[in-house]
C-alpha cells in the first residue's frame, strides 16, 4: 500500500476548480454554507475555490446565482462565483447582464438536468458570446453526450471549454478528445485512475489540467494528495493547482 503522509501540506499555493456551495434538493451534504466551507479550505490549505450553487442548477439560474453572490459577498477573495445558465429556457441577454454586473468570470451548463441537448442549434449563440467575452465554460460530462461535445467545442475552437467530473469510466473517450481538441481542459476531482495526472500531462502537457474536489460531495485532499504524488516538477505542480485557473479566469487564456 505504500507510506501515507498524514501531515500532507501543498508545496503550492491551491485554487479548488471545483466546489459546490448550498443545498441539494436531493442530498444533504455534511457542509452547504460559507463559514464550515471556510473553515475546511483552511485545514486542508486551500487558497481559493470556483463555487457555484445547486439551486441554480437544479430550480433556478437566476435565483440560484443570485444567493450565490449574496452568501460570497464579503469573501471574494476566497470564493470566486460561477454562475449557471440554461440555454434552454434563459434569457441569453439577461444572462450577459447579470454576468457581466457581478464580475463573473466562468459559466457552468448541465443539459440534461435542464433538459435541452448540448448542440450547436440550442447552444451556439451562448458560446459565442462566451468566445467574444474569453469566459470560459464548465461542462460536467455526465451531463451530455460526447458526441455532441466534440460536435459543438470543435464548432466554437476560441471556447475554452472545461470538462469537469471526468470519472474513469469516461477515460477510453476523454483522452482522444482532450488531444484531438486543444480548447478542452480537464478537471480532476473524480479522475482516479492509475497514475491520471501523469498520464494527462504526458498526453496534452499541463496547461489543460485542472485540480478540483468536488467539494462538499468529495474532500478537498485526497485528488490534491494524488497530484502531490505524481512526480511532477515545480512549475507542473503550480500550473495544475492554481495558474492555469487563474489564467483562465483572468483573460481566458
Amino acid at each position: 500500500m505504500g507510506n501515507v503522509n498524514i501531515e500532507f501540506s501543498p508545496d503550492t499555493d491551491v485554487f479548488d476548480a471545483n466546489i459546490s456551495l448550498g443545498r441539494r434538493h436531493n442530498t444533504r451534504p455534511r457542509v452547504d454554507n460559507l463559514d464550515d466551507t471556510l473553515k475546511l479550505m483552511d485545514f486542508s490549505k486551500i487558497n481559493r475555490a470556483l463555487a457555484y450553487n445547486p439551486h441554480a442548477m437544479y430550480f433556478d439560474g437566476l435565483d440560484g446565482n443570485s444567493i450565490l453572490i449574496e452568501e460570497i459577498e464579503n469573501q471574494r477573495s476566497r470564493i470566486e462565483p460561477q454562475f449557471i445558465w440554461s440555454p434552454g429556457i434563459d434569457s441569453l441577454n439577461v444572462a450577459i447582464e447579470h454576468t457581466m454586473l457581478h464580475k463573473v468570470r466562468s459559466i457552468r451548463m448541465t443539459p440534461i438536468s435542464n433538459n435541452y441537448v448540448f448542440k450547436p442549434w440550442v447552444v451556439s449563440e451562448w458560446l459565442e458570446w462566451l468566445s467574444s467575452e474569453s469566459i470560459p465554460l464548465w461542462l460536467p460530462v455526465e451531463e451530455t453526450d460526447p458526441r455532441d461535445i466534440f460536435e459543438t467545442a470543435s464548432n466554437h475552437p476560441d471556447l475554452k471549454l472545461i470538462l469537469t467530473e471526468v470519472h474513469y469510466k469516461h477515460y477510453p473517450w476523454v483522452m482522444h478528445m482532450l488531444k484531438a481538441l486543444p480548447n478542452l481542459y480537464i478537471e480532476t476531482s473524480r479522475f482516479v485512475v492509475m497514475d491520471g495526472i501523469k498520464t494527462l500531462v504526458d498526453a496534452i502537457g499541463s496547461k489543460r489540467i485542472l485540480y478540483g474536489s468536488r467539494f462538499p460531495y468529495s474532500p478537498f485532499s485526497p485528488m490534491l494528495y494524488t497530484i502531490s504524488l505524481s512526480n511532477l516538477n515545480p512549475n507542473q505542480l503550480s500550473q495544475i493547482c492554481h495558474t492555469n485557473l487563474e489564467n483562465l479566469l483572468k483573460d481566458g487564456k
